[in-house]
């Protein structure tokens, strides 16, 4: 429930997260890769995993737009994916990032640490790696991995952002 989050009735927390193509590690302005699918959820409620179209960006425009906070983990990394694909970035009222806010609750004395290991020592277990060892690791890119594996993975990594959002927020 999001009251619980800030006191606010009708406050809406959105968690999302990007998969792309492996291309210099992803990155948002290699022109070579390409945005596979983002995943995304309210806070309590059923991940929604989406492939990416032509029309994703106006799709996800609305999502954030009816967002109190958005969270993520590494978070500029998937508002550089999204703006890349034409999402409004000024309809996003407020954002928290994962990473960064454990970076400062740890003293500033982890920076940059994983997904894994901040889920990990919070006791929410560790993303799928079938992704990793069973397709990256060997040089297969992301928009060739069978749908169900990604979108379980993606739809894995949303679930631990806002498991690890919720855990520090209190």
């Amino acid at each position: 429930d999001s009251r619980c989050y800030g006191g606010a009735v009708g406050m809406k927390i959105l968690t999302f997260d990007t998969e792309t193509s492996t291309k210099n590690k992803g990155h948002p302005f290699t022109p070579e890769n390409k945005l596979v699918c983002l995943g995304y959820k309210w806070l309590g409620e059923k991940t929604i995993i989406e492939e990416y179209d032509d029309e994703l960006s106006s799709r996800f425009n609305d999502v954030l737009a009816s967002s109190s906070l958005v969270v993520g983990f590494n978070i500029k990394f998937d508002l550089h994916w999204i703006r890349r694909i034409g999402c409004n970035l000024d309809n996003i009222r407020a954002i928290w990032d994962v990473q960064l806010a454990y970076f400062m609750l740890k003293c500033q004395n982890f920076p940059y640490p994983s997904l894994n290991e901040v889920a990990e020592e919070y006791g929410f277990g560790q993303k799928i790696d079938v992704i990793q060892n069973e397709y990256w690791d060997k040089g297969i890119d992301t928009d060739v991995i069978p749908k169900d594996v990604l979108y379980d993975y993606t739809a894995k990594d949303v679930e631990l952002t806002e498991d690890c959002f919720k855990h520090q927020y209190k």
